[in-house]
């Protein structure tokens, strides 16, 4: 059976680190990068929190650092939802993940069978808006309105 490259898109907090376990165990996918998008908490928190999964899981997989806003509305996270900062309980990583830029994240997204996005979709959208294409784009997640 073919691998499937998997460029994970996410706003990690507690449910997004399950599904990057998930997501790693699987035989079927090679996850090939990790971006971050803020959403659940700040850019800075939700890409903390990846790169500590990320070493806990011993990913060594490209991360990117998306938008840190959604591009036409105001930022709303939800740790107003869920308490706390939005940081998860994980010591900090032992050896900190490879950074990639907007370019490189471009490459990865083209390059990806999949770009699976799970989190906020701005980074879906600000690539759209480049021309770019995912070959195949899985969301979960959106709203009819406010919503997380």
């Amino acid at each position: 059976m073919k691998e499937i490259r998997l460029l994970l898109d996410c706003d990690p907090g507690l449910d997004d680190a399950v599904a990057l376990a998930l997501a790693m165990a699987s035989p079927e996918l090679v996850v090939t990068g990790i971006s971050t998008v803020a959403a659940n908490a700040p850019i800075g928190v939700v890409t903390s929190n990846a790169e500590a999964v990320m070493d806990r899981l011993g990913c060594r997989c490209p991360l990117f650092q998306g938008a840190p806003r959604p591009l036409i509305i105001a930022a709303r996270h939800s740790t107003d939802i869920w308490g706390g900062d939005g940081r998860l309980p994980l010591e900090a990583p032992h050896k900190p993940a490879t950074r990639i830029d907007r370019n490189g994240f471009e490459k990865l997204a083209s390059a990806a069978d999949v770009v699976c996005a799970i989190g906020s979709l701005t980074n879906i959208a600000e690539l759209i808006a480049t021309g770019r294409r995912p070959q195949r784009l899985v969301v979960m997640g959106g709203a009819l309105g406010r919503g997380n």
